[in-house]
């Protein structure tokens, strides 16, 4: 039989020994990970609370949104933000939807149109804050990047996530019905939802 790991069975072993041994040799037995999107950036154990009671868990903190990053998730947490900021028990990073932000990378984009739009343009842009916030408060992805007017009766509103813009969207039609159209592209990964009355 041949064995599926190269130099056999007896290789194997003797590398899961010394695989062993170097994890024991790290602070706190922990291997160190990668945070998604930060090349060579590790995280950092902590001996905190946060998230439920969860102890010793990785921790990042976003410096731009004062997201954190704990359990595989970024979560908004005023209280433990404000606690860990600047100590040593969390590694401050930039958040993937602030690196978005700052890179003007959005996945979806909402237009608003038309006389409708044109006479109710104040009332329409409050409820999307609204709608962004409420967004906001439950997945910390999920945020506006730009507002532009183009024109007096067009509003072009860009998101970090597809889906931010068609929930968006869906509340103008709901408040306000007029015509909704949604274009997913190919992949699914960007939309186009356009809103007009």
């Amino acid at each position: 039989m041949i064995h599926p790991f190269p130099g056999g069975a007896e290789a194997q072993a003797q590398l899961a020994q010394k695989q062993k041994e170097l994890v024991a040799k790290l602070p706190g037995g922990d291997i160190p990970r990668l945070q998604r999107g930060q090349p060579n950036a590790t995280l950092v154990r902590y001996e905190g609370k946060a998230n439920g009671g969860a102890e010793g868990q990785e921790a990042s903190l976003c410096t731009t949104c004062k997201a954190l990053y704990q359990n595989k998730r970024w979560f908004f947490d005023e209280k433990l933000a404000k606690k860990l900021a600047g100590t040593d028990k969390v590694k401050e990073v930039i958040c993937p939807t602030c690196r978005k932000i700052k890179d003007h990378y959005y996945e979806g984009v909402l237009t608003l149109s038309g006389p409708f739009f044109q006479e109710r343009q104040e009332e329409i842009l409050t409820l999307l804050k609204n709608e962004a916030g409420k967004v906001a408060g439950r997945s910390v992805q999920d945020r506006i990047i730009s507002i532009t007017p183009e024109g007096d009766d067009k509003l072009v509103v860009e998101t970090t996530t597809e889906k931010l813009a068609q929930a968006l969207g869906k509340a103008v039609y709901r408040a306000y019905k007029g015509e909704l159209d949604i274009r997913w592209s190919e992949m699914n990964k960007f939309v186009r939802v356009y809103w007009r009355r």
